[in-house]
């Protein structure tokens, strides 16, 4: 709230407790407070802080239920802070590895998304199964033996009516997907007060989390779907509500922005969090889960292939965590890292233009965690060796963690 605000309310309770005031005009006070309040939110900048912009939520997949526990978001921690979460992992449980699939699909976003503002949010019927072919074929059994655990395909590639389809396969397989999903409509939108002024509706940008949970023999599969929702416009996006804009203009298109980020706690393959391509630009969820954190799977569509390298191996050190990205197959430029020494921390690297790869990469899980949890006090029992004077070899394969990165607990 402004400034004169606060000071209007502190009068107010201070009026309250000592039945005296400081002012005489409460009529002018209260015709400035009117004014505030019903003003133009943008003309007037009122703006939360940052603390009140986005929430994380963790998840706790179980057989039986997902129950979610809000946490905090220390937006503007700088020193090395560090809380026990409400949902920890359970050690003793987890996997020594698990396996990921790259799948890095080649329907090209131009060759659907040509025309695409005109019929939005449909598509045609040849794009929409053009599109899900390579999805399908991702789940299929290729007589290759490959037991993998969960795929991560890109950004907007699952056509906005495919979710049941896609909850089907992962049903059918006992296989998780991480997909990122067309462009829909949220409803309501808000609507004018009269027929001359402009009503104003929104679309996201969301990537689906689908994951089979165990179930009995007798009882159907269980899968859990989340919906995360990009919390940051590209600029092809931006584009996309100037152009919807113009082709009816009583109608202001925005993208609306997500604010909830997801920590899921899996019995077996730790805590992993589910991310879209800019997701990577904000550093303050990220300063939040460091240490909270085993696996980042991105999913992306991104031109720039190079940038997106760099970017998602800072993110993949910094919060000391396995991260896998599939980006668009027109484009190429997927990865997979892992927190270890030497070039042994690149895991895969798919480069060139329009390319339909599948690629399997097995990911360690518990050494891992146990990294986190020991790695800062070995580097600095190292350290102390080599100023004694002793030679120290690191025999763990992994680098150290960051200087200000919270041990595990």
């Amino acid at each position: 709230m402004p400034p004169k605000m606060w000071l209007w309310l502190e009068e107010m309770a201070r009026v309250a407790r000592t039945g005296q005031s400081t002012s005489s005009d409460w009529q002018q006070r209260l015709t400035e407070v009117r004014q505030m309040l019903t003003a133009d939110f943008e003309q007037q900048s009122l703006t939360l802080p940052d603390e009140f912009l986005a929430e994380r939520c963790d998840v706790s997949l179980t057989s039986h239920e997902s129950p979610e526990y809000p946490c905090a978001i220390e937006r503007r921690e700088i020193s090395p802070h560090y809380s026990v979460p409400r949902l920890p992992v359970a050690v003793e449980k987890l996997a020594e590895t698990f396996a990921v699939r790259i799948a890095q699909l080649t329907t090209h976003p131009l060759n659907i998304w040509r025309g695409f503002p005109e019929r939005f949010p449909h598509l045609l019927r040849h794009e929409s199964q053009r599109a899900f072919r390579q999805v399908t074929q991702t789940f299929q059994d290729h007589g290759d033996g490959a037991a993998w655990d969960i795929g991560v395909f890109p950004e907007v590639c699952l056509p906005f009516n495919g979710r049941k389809r896609f909850e089907r396969l992962v049903a059918e397989t006992q296989k998780a997907g991480v997909i990122g999903c067309m462009w829909r409509e949220v409803a309501p939108g808000i609507r004018p007060l009269s027929g001359l002024m402009q009503s104003r509706r929104y679309y996201v940008n969301e990537a689906l989390l689908s994951i089979p949970l165990p179930s009995s023999k007798l009882s159907r599969p269980i899968v859990r779907s989340f919906l995360v929702r990009k919390p940051v416009p590209a600029h092809v996006e931006i584009a996309l509500g100037q152009r919807l804009s113009e082709l009816n203009p009583t109608v202001e298109w925005r993208m609306l922005p997500g604010r909830r980020v997801f920590r899921f706690v899996h019995a077996t393959w730790g805590d992993f969090t589910v991310a879209i391509c800019s997701d990577l630009l904000d550093p303050a969820p990220w300063l939040s889960m460091r240490g909270n954190l085993l696996h980042v799977f991105l999913c992306s569509y991104n031109q720039d292939v190079a940038l997106f390298e760099s970017l998602t191996w800072v993110r993949a050190y910094e919060n000391f965590a396995n991260l896998v990205a599939t980006n668009c197959g027109a484009y190429g430029g997927s990865f997979a890292w892992s927190p270890r020494s030497g070039d042994n921390k690149e895991i895969a690297r798919i480069r060139g233009n329009n390319l339909f790869v599948l690629a399997d990469v097995l990911l360690p899980i518990r050494a891992l965690f146990e990294r986190q949890r020991d790695g800062g006090r070995s580097s600095i029992d190292a350290h102390l060796a080599e100023w004694r004077g002793s030679a120290h070899h690191n025999v763990s394969g992994y680098k150290s963690p960051p200087p200000s990165y919270p041990r595990r607990t």
